[in-house]
């Protein structure tokens, strides 16, 4: 059986080699697994000769036709951590029109309007887009999806204390070998159980082993997985006042505790039925 970060990279191959007519993955799953690591890995294992290129952030929609445009002549373009793009109509569209091809499999001709007026562009590059969320329910992605080498990344357990390792392997700020691998250690101990076990966890171990003193780094490590219930729920009372969308709630939320998206909603319905103490004065 192959190991995840094989399909990826069959994946990605799949999507690279010019004699087929599928030129986008999408590369799915939860934040801080290794997938962004994963697809360099594998672009750069299938030749050091590819040319690509990588954006990671918010794009606007504007901002994506602008990108793809000017690589449009690359080998590969990668697109990371862009979920606010799957949801959008336009521009589910518009990656439709991407990935299509003539009847000789070379690529279609595609448009878009800005304020100069419509642009049109044929773009000879691979796409592959990393995200860990989206909604398939969307009328729209369907049919994107269908064009799509889609994989859902979720390595087991062994795989990601793999990966792990081989991070610990390499030198992080002042932090000795030894340094390193007591990281690892601690965080096999207090985290071997924990479901949302993730590489935000060790990042965050390691700056904790920089930056504190020794006699806290394990109680720093042991409370990243042993959170208390209410001290979540006041963090995403905090993050649901704030003015912004809600995949930016769930990813600040993810970042403040290292929990899932499934669990910022479960503690976002919990909170409507908690009673409010103003009420009751």
């Amino acid at each position: 059986m192959k190991t995840m970060k094989e399909k990826l990279t069959q994946a990605i191959q799949m999507v690279c080699h010019k004699g087929t007519r599928v030129n986008l993955a999408l590369i799915y799953g939860r934040g801080g697994t290794g997938k962004t690591t994963a697809v360099f890995q594998a672009i750069q294992s299938i030749s050091p000769k590819l040319d690509f290129t990588s954006f990671s952030g918010r794009l606007t929609q504007i901002g994506f036709y602008n990108f793809i445009e000017a690589n449009k002549n690359r080998d590969v373009i990668v697109l990371d951590d862009v979920a606010n793009l799957l949801q959008n109509e336009t521009i589910l569209n518009f990656a439709k029109a991407l990935t299509g091809t003539r009847a000789d499999g070379s690529p279609v001709e595609v448009s878009y309007g800005d304020q100069q007026g419509m642009r049109s562009f044929v773009c000879r590059a691979s796409l592959v887009i990393i995200t860990n969320n989206l909604n398939p329910d969307h009328p729209d992605f369907g049919p994107v999806k269908d064009r799509a080498v889609f994989l859902e990344y979720s390595p087991n357990r062994d795989e990601l204390w793999t990966l792990m390792r081989s991070i610990v392997d390499k030198e992080y700020g002042t932090l000795t070998k030894e340094d390193r691998l007591d990281v690892l250690r601690m965080l096999h101990l207090h985290g071997a159980t924990c479901p949302e076990l993730s590489l935000r966890h060790l990042m965050k171990a390691l700056d904790a082993k920089v930056s504190l003193p020794a006699s806290e780094v394990e109680d720093f490590i042991k409370d990243m997985f042993t959170t208390p219930s209410d001290q979540m729920l006041d963090v995403v009372a905090e993050l649901i006042k704030m003015p912004m969308p809600t995949n930016d709630q769930i990813q600040l939320f993810h970042q403040r505790t290292c929990k899932s998206r499934r669990l910022f909603f479960l503690l976002k319905a919990k909170l409507k039925k908690r009673p409010n103490p103003h009420l009751n004065s």
